[in-house]
């Protein structure tokens, strides 16, 4: 009888082959069985330590940021509004309010980049709260694998302008410039982000004032329409001063008309070449659809992601937004296929039903959009009497549309003659 020893070579045989190929892919098994288990387990005690550690070197950097620009200036900056945030109670966010409360009255009295870094402080504090640092952690890495140094990322959500710009400051990993996009009218902000971002260009003082005159010129509304005017301005013309320096990056928040014609989809988020881009390839739509396919899988996989609904919202953003890149270049079937995955990481997102929405109304599925019609009215999301009268007159402009197509096909087939008064015709 062969016997053998931890010091003889073992015999190889066909049934000892078989047997190591069995052992080696149930231990593979295991271990990713392992790793999807640790992933999905519900952190709780250590999560909260987690927060306030990550919390504490965030809070300790803008603090200290504070005191040295206080000392440079020479202005005093009212302590007790920074230990409010800096020592704010991770587990009661009953003050939020009055914390805001206390920075918009203070705002006038401060310096303007004061008040920034306070208000970005405040809302980091309460994202990191809603979303806990396993998911802020999980985004904050995609979107650094994604960004290209030396970039500019037009933040538009609380996501990415707080969480990446915070988590940024934990890792000492500021590599690219971060720039609230919604903010971009407002003067002090753009001097605020030019203290920190010193080789970026900015909107001088005569842009600033053509910007406010053409913002005022060609606005007819209220004083909120015109800012908003004046951001899209402000917004282009800081594409236009560093386009050439910097590659630019959108995010799923206000994605404004001017940027169609140079985005493309760039994982998470939307990529703003510095030229017109004729078409988005075969190749690059394949890879986006790819990746959204095996990124919905994963997150959906995981139990904390699963569970936390402000998560599952702005993912099912992110995708929303891309569709609309689909929907610009008339490539129907892909948002469509977009939008839906969006719907797989929050069927109950309203942007997504409502830009699904729109999508059938452009391709006259008019029962499909009767559909995500009743969908949003059973989540109470908008005010479904004008979209069924907007459906109504989308059905009336079709019908109209194709009586007049059938109409001149008669007329070129000389059926009966045409008509050149018909309609309001030329006389």
């Amino acid at each position: 009888m062969n016997c053998i020893t931890p010091f003889s070579t073992p015999i190889i045989t066909k049934h000892n082959i078989r047997k190591f190929i069995f052992i080696s892919i149930s231990f593979s098994i295991l271990v990713s069985i392992s790793v999807i288990l640790r992933n999905n387990v519900i952190k709780t005690g250590n999560e909260k330590d987690d927060i306030r550690r990550l919390l504490s070197i965030y809070d300790k950097n803008r603090y200290d940021l504070i005191v040295q620009r206080a000392q440079q200036s020479m202005i005093s900056v009212p302590i007790h509004v920074l230990d409010e945030v800096r020592y704010w109670n991770l587990d009661n966010h009953t003050n939020i309010s009055e914390s805001v409360y206390d920075l918009i009255v203070l705002k006038s009295k401060l310096p303007a980049e004061y008040y920034y870094i306070l208000n970005d402080m405040l809302w980091t504090h309460d994202l990191f709260h809603e979303w806990g640092t396993v998911l802020l952690e999980n985004y904050y890495k995609d979107i650094i694998n994604t960004i290209d140094k030396d970039s500019i990322l037009f933040a538009g959500t609380d996501l990415s302008y707080f969480g990446i710009n915070s988590l940024s400051i934990v890792h000492n990993n500021c590599a690219f410039v971060l720039i609230s996009q919604n903010r971009a009218a407002d003067q002090a902000y753009l001097k605020y982000i030019n203290s920190i971002y010193s080789n970026m260009q900015i909107p001088d003082a005569a842009d600033l004032r053509n910007i406010a005159y053409k913002a005022h010129e060609n606005t007819v509304g209220n004083i909120d329409d015109i800012l908003i005017h004046a951001t899209y301005l402000t917004a282009w013309k800081l594409f236009e001063l560093n386009r050439d320096k910097y590659v630019f990056y959108v995010d799923e928040g206000i994605i404004m008309e001017w940027m169609f014609p140079f985005l493309r989809p760039c994982g998470l988020l939307m990529k703003l070449e510095n030229k017109r881009i004729d078409s988005i390839g075969e190749a690059l739509v394949n890879d986006d659809m790819l990746f959204w396919d095996i990124k919905t899988k994963l997150l959906l996989s995981n139990n904390v992601f699963y569970k936390n609904k402000p998560a599952r919202l702005a993912y099912a953003k992110m995708r929303t937004a891309i569709a609309g890149i689909y929907i610009y270049r008339e490539r129907y079937s892909n948002a469509e296929r977009a939008l839906m995955q969006a719907l797989e990481l929050c069927n109950d997102s309203p942007d997504a039903n409502m830009r699904l929405l729109d999508l059938y109304l452009r391709m006259e599925r008019f029962e499909d959009a009767q559909r995500v019609m009743s969908k949003l009215d059973d989540l109470k999301a908008i005010k479904t009497d004008m979209v069924s009268e907007r459906i109504k007159t989308f059905r009336t402009n079709v019908m109209h549309k194709n009586q007049l197509e059938a109409a001149m096909k008669k007329d070129n087939k000389g059926t009966r003659p045409v008509n050149t008064h018909a309609a309001g015709g030329p006389g």
